[in-house]
């Protein structure tokens, strides 16, 4: 989980210029987030109420992330993100296409 973080945090210094004093905080909340993320999975609660309990923590650690960067640095970092989700959303249809077309 620490190494995790520590991963993120050092790709996000590079990629958005971060300074060391951000660099900690981020650091900070990524391995709460990773944290809060782990005990999750060992709740024994509905799937439901995981999901809901993941988007929580979710929204609070982008929340989080945006308080420690600069506006220049939350635009970068929006942009990354949408690249990011996009690729996955590319990345589920095509395996979703390959599975129909093989099992068709």
């Amino acid at each position: 989980m620490k190494k995790r973080a520590e991963n993120e945090v050092n790709a996000m210094k590079v990629g958005l210029s971060l300074n060391d004093n951000q660099a900690v905080l981020l650091g900070t909340v990524l391995q709460q987030f990773y944290s809060q993320m782990s005990r999750i999975h060992m709740v024994n609660n509905s799937a439901g109420a995981r999901k809901r309990y993941m988007q929580e923590v979710y929204q609070e650690r982008e929340k989080r992330i945006f308080e420690i960067l600069d506006d220049a640095q939350r635009s970068s970092y929006l942009r990354h993100m949408e690249m990011r989700k996009a690729r996955v959303v590319n990345d589920s249809a095509t395996k979703h296409i390959r599975k129909s077309f093989i099992t068709d």
